[in-house]
């Protein structure tokens, strides 16, 4: 099954800096780190719009792997869920 992206990207444009090309990058990166190498040659078959577009033809090592940038994310997410808890608890506190 297909998920369309369509109304999620719509609802995101100009909100971030991360390009297509770039994601396109750190998801081949992650493929190739994790030997997935008929994936990566399928997703590198589908994504070559992308990647053709770049003057850089292998994946840059300079880039954070994309797990440790999902594992910094989800820290992150967890934080500010701890924060926006205890900013009701001072809240109610005050009450």
């Amino acid at each position: 099954m297909v998920r369309s992206n369509k109304s999620k990207t719509a609802d995101r444009i100009g909100k971030g800096k991360v390009t297509p090309m770039q994601v396109a990058y750190l998801v081949d990166r992650y493929l190739c780190d994790n030997r997935f190498l008929e994936t990566r040659s399928l997703f590198r078959s589908e994504a070559s719009s992308l990647i053709s577009k770049s003057p850089i033809r292998e994946v840059p090592y300079s880039l954070i792997p994309l797990d440790d940038i999902l594992n910094e994310y989800i820290s992150l997410k967890e934080q500010k869920v701890a924060v926006d808890q205890e900013k009701v608890r001072l809240d109610q506190e005050k009450t």
